[in-house]
């Protein structure tokens, strides 16, 4: 009986996860078609900015619907053979897309032009190419081909690194080229599967842009593993979303399926030992990126700050309901057991499922939804379940060359 409760909990979440991306993704006939919403509130009208890393959890998330029955795989089809057709009519800087497009117009709103936003639009456009075929996979072949990856590529102490975006609005006394690079581990993985995956890149370059990046490792009472500054779950989720890593260790024999799980279980008992707050028990916990009652906020568990430079964070008692979800695939016990303790918080489940935090210290439930929680949500729970979106991404040629030229590890 509990386990069929729970598949129903896993399944209303997913349902609810992918009609806000069915639904907030731009009307049919305008010209931002397609374009998903970065953010929606349903107590007040918000603009219309589309991110297109909502994007590309949007392209992904067709593939489960359609997988799931959620809507007919023709009109799967259309929505995303359309989706690909916008992307490639808007403005592009050697291939990479704005971080931020408004969905009525398809212009950027001036945001920088990202490499880690336009990688994650690829590998959902990958994921659906790989399953819908056709002209779809036309399309997103031409969009993954456009991309210029080296024109960001930087020597950084020795190391090929890449660059993290372009806007002459923000760096333009650097050329228009942003002052950070990829040079420590965030959620920058899906990057280099990516250029792995281009034949037309030297493999050597890819393989040294892989090894480029620092590993910064420590620990919060458990084993050691790899960590980013400020370590908000969700950069030890959003590669993992499409690319399985429990089956592949990396080139140096490195197991990121069991960083990921190291760095979910230190989130989980961080969030346990803050018995200041009513907000966190055994099974309520997920610390990462969320909109607050407030402001957006970044915030994660120790390990953090690097050597000489301290990471400063107030948590206030948000919980980020997503973080926890989006885990199920590393800690599925902890994870199911946090669903069913969510769906006991009156209000937390609305319109999309569950909405983006609550925080039980000040009576605050949220009403927002974000793409990018949303998105890590819905894939990993249909994942943990079906398996749907590394299945189709891992067939791709983009992912099978990745793991050839990148020489990954087949532990199975």
């Amino acid at each position: 009986m509990a386990r069929v409760l729970t598949k129903k909990l896993i399944m209303e979440e997913i349902k609810g996860c992918f009609d806000y991306f069915w639904n907030e993704s731009g009307e049919e006939g305008k010209t931002g078609y397609g374009l998903t919403l970065d953010k929606v509130f349903l107590s007040k009208e918000g603009d219309d900015l589309s991110s297109i890393a909502s994007i590309g959890f949007a392209l992904a998330g067709y593939v489960i619907g359609a997988e799931r029955g959620f809507v007919s795989f023709d009109d799967a089809y259309k929505r995303t053979f359309k989706t690909l057709e916008a992307l490639l009519k808007i403005e592009d800087f050697h291939g990479f897309l704005p971080h931020f497009i408004y969905q009525k117009s398809a212009k950027s709103n001036g945001s920088e032009f990202s490499t880690i936003d336009t990688a994650i639009l690829l590998m959902g456009a990958v994921t659906a190419g790989e399953y819908f075929k056709g002209e779809v996979l036309d399309l997103s072949n031409k969009l993954i081909n456009r991309v210029d990856w080296l024109h960001f590529l930087k020597e950084n102490k020795g190391k090929k690194q890449l660059i993290m975006a372009y806007s002459n609005k923000y760096w333009g006394e650097n050329g228009g080229y942003s002052l950070a690079c990829w040079d420590h581990y965030a959620e920058q993985l899906m990057i280099y599967l990516l250029i792995g995956g281009r034949c037309d890149i030297d493999e050597r370059i890819a393989l040294e842009l892989f090894n480029g990046f620092n590993r910064n490792i420590g620990h919060y009472k458990g084993d050691d593993f790899v960590y980013c500054f400020a370590n908000p779950l969700f950069i030890h989720q959003f590669t993992h979303c499409f690319f399985d890593f429990k089956k592949y260790l990396d080139s140096n024999g490195y197991d990121w399926f069991k960083n990921s799980v190291d760095a979910t279980i230190a989130n989980r008992r961080y969030c346990m030992d803050q018995k200041w707050s009513k907000s966190f028990n055994k099974d309520s916990w997920g610390l990462s990126a969320f909109q607050g009652k407030n402001r957006y906020m970044v915030l994660g568990s120790p390990p953090q700050g690097f050597e000489g430079i301290e990471c400063k964070q107030h948590l206030e008692g948000y919980v980020a309901p997503y973080a926890a979800l989006s885990s199920i695939c590393f800690t599925p016990k902890e994870s199911i057991k946090a669903l069913r303790y969510f769906n006991k918080i009156d209000g937390l489940k609305q319109k999309y499922g569950y909405t983006d935090c609550y925080n039980l210290d000040i009576n605050y439930i949220s009403d927002c939804y974000i793409g990018i929680d949303k998105g890590p949500t819905m894939i990993m729970l249909d994942n943990y379940l079906y398996g749907t979106t590394w299945k189709y991404f891992t067939k791709s040629s983009t992912c099978q060359n990745a793991i050839k030229r990148l020489k990954f590890i087949n532990r199975e």
